[in-house]
């Protein structure tokens, strides 16, 4: 018998969660296929309750999502199987039994889910990890290193969400101003298919609302700006596929306002089986051609963008991603129709999807963002006195090229000169593989460029380097200092981060968005946003540790604390 020291716990647990998995999927007698539409159903009602306030938030509620959210994309990968290439599907109402295996294994997932995440953190470093006894496994984090910087920057992008959601309040307004009458034209649509399930009529009035609700949803949610409307994948524009996820988004919030007035009508009915139900994939083809005026095939490739396949679930269900389809192919022919896809992350979803398809067409339009990352920032700087440079900035010593300035803003009024370098990295959610490879390039080369930036500096003068980028003798007077900033896109900080040049000041860009909406003045612009950056930064913060939680997985008991 094997020493506890002789024992690899990261292989162990790795093999205790591949047998969980297994006897998950014993734990189902039927086609796979119809345990995914019960997970389905059942994410869709927490959603749902979530999503619309019937819940209120509290500590249960929080550690809930939280499983539910690293449980997901197992639970579906598990359940997509072959059988969704069989013909038709079966016409299926869940049960009393059915929902709470559908619930139990979310949760159960999640669990696993949550476990993958931090046997991740210790294969990275973030964390140690060690057996205690036969069933007791402990990850240990360090009270030393910086954790848990990402969710500050995630604060920021939720500041976002509200100031988008505040400025769209006048429309939101109006649209509530309408809804009562809606409700009671769609009360008027709705019934009972087969008693058990929904049918419910089209109608304009209806089907403007939700378009109107849709885009203005789809607004708030991350990914839909990752790329110019005009950058092609396939051979469409982004605009058509941003415009596609906006018309699902209104799809699912029509579906599930009708599955509520069905319910107020007949309340005996099972939501379950009204939330979730297999579709036709050619009507939904239909339908997208008449709501954007598009031919079938274009439909058709729009929509299957947005659907989850057996083929492509490797990509899609990845351990830490958020799966947010719009569809999930069940059978020839045959979908669902998820209310979380289609009103959570379907933006993620996609962009997953085109980068999986169009490789070649994925990074010819990652070299238009840096465009509108700096068009994003100049937007902010618009009066007269700032100059603003176009084009990249060749920074050279003795002929030779070090490296390039991406944006730089010249205030006439104070004399300073902000140098940027902008980093626009793909979203990776809570993958911690994913965030692993993000770290490392942006700190690497963004350390590089600081320095090589500062080299630029320390041996020219003040005015030959504003001659270098071309300002004209007015301009060369007056300029007597600079700021270097290094701004990330979707982020800047990560746990464990190691080193950042202190001679710049680094943010991700809603860090800046809203320091710039909330804190800075027109007396000096640059100077204040270089300091605010630098004082708000998630170093300066005091570090988040992991509350002390246990996961029971079986007979085991995984400890999760700080040292």
């Amino acid at each position: 018998m094997k020493k506890l020291s002789e024992i690899d716990p990261a292989k162990e647990l790795h093999s205790l969660i591949r047998s969980e998995e297994k006897r998950i999927l014993e734990s189902f007698p039927l086609e796979r296929r119809l345990g995914l539409m019960e997970i389905s159903r059942s994410m869709d009602l927490f959603w749902i309750n979530i999503d619309a306030g019937i819940v209120e938030y509290s500590e249960q509620v929080r550690q809930l999502s939280q499983l539910i959210t690293f449980g997901l994309n197992k639970a579906v990968h598990l359940f997509l199987d072959g059988s969704c290439s069989f013909p038709s599907f079966p016409l299926a109402m869940s049960s009393k039994e059915s929902k709470d295996w559908a619930d139990s294994v979310l949760i159960h997932c999640g669990r696993l889910g949550l476990c993958e995440y931090f046997l991740e953190t210790n294969r990275i470093g973030l964390s140690k990890l060690k057996k205690e006894s036969d069933y007791i496994y402990r990850f240990q984090f360090s009270d030393t290193e910086p954790i848990g910087l990402e969710s500050f920057e995630k604060d920021d992008f939720n500041w976002r969400i509200e100031f988008i959601a505040k400025n769209q309040e006048n429309k939101l307004k109006e649209l509530e101003e309408r809804q009562r009458e809606i409700w009671n034209i769609m009360s008027n649509l709705v019934n009972t298919w087969q008693d058990n399930f929904i049918q419910y009529e089209a109608h304009p009035e209806v089907d403007q609302f939700y378009k109107e609700y849709g885009i203005l949803r789809s607004e708030r949610m991350f990914g839909q700006d990752e790329f110019p409307s005009d950058a092609k994948f396939g051979g469409y524009d982004f605009s058509l596929y941003r415009a596609t996820v906006e018309t699902l988004t209104g799809w699912g919030l029509k579906h599930a306002s009708f599955c509520t007035q069905l319910l107020k009508k007949s309340p005996s009915i099972d939501f379950a089986n009204i939330i979730t139900v297999p579709q036709h994939f050619e009507n939904k083809i239909l339908f997208l051609t008449y709501v954007l005026d598009i031919d079938f095939d274009t439909a058709r490739h729009l929509l299957e963008i947005l659907t989850l396949t057996y083929e492509s679930k490797n990509v899609h269900c990845s351990a830490g991603i958020f799966i947010a389809p719009a569809f999930i192919k069940v059978g020839q022919g045959r979908v669902l129709s998820p209310v979380w896809g289609c009103t959570s992350h379907p933006f993620l979803f996609m962009l997953n999807e085109l980068k999986r398809k169009y490789r070649f067409d994925w990074d010819m339009a990652v070299n238009q963002r840096e465009n509108i990352f700096r068009n994003d920032i100049y937007a902010l700087f618009k009066e007269s006195r700032f100059l603003k440079l176009d084009a990249n900035v060749k920074i050279k010593i003795g002929g030779l090229i070090l490296t390039y300035i991406d944006a730089l803003i010249f205030d006439r009024a104070t004399g300073i000169v902000g140098i940027f370098q902008l980093k626009w990295q793909d979203i990776f959610g809570n993958s911690m593989r994913e965030r692993e490879s993000r770290k490392r390039n942006f700190q690497k080369t963004s350390n590089q460029w600081v320095d090589r930036v500062n080299h630029w500096l320390a041996v020219n003068s003040i005015s030959e380097i504003c001659k270098m980028c071309g300002f004209d003798k007015q301009d060369i007077e007056r300029a007597n200092e600079f700021r270097v900033f290094v701004i990330g896109r979707n982020a800047s900080h990560f746990s464990a981060v190691g080193t950042l040049d202190s001679r710049a000041a680094w943010g991700n860009w809603y860090q800046l968005l809203r320091l710039f909406t909330e804190n800075i003045t027109l007396t000096n612009p640059l100077a204040e946003l270089h300091t605010l950056m630098i004082e708000t930064s998630p170093l300066k913060k005091e570090f988040l540790r992991p509350p002390k939680e246990e996961i029971k997985i079986r007979d085991a008991t995984i400890i999760i604390e700080s040292a």
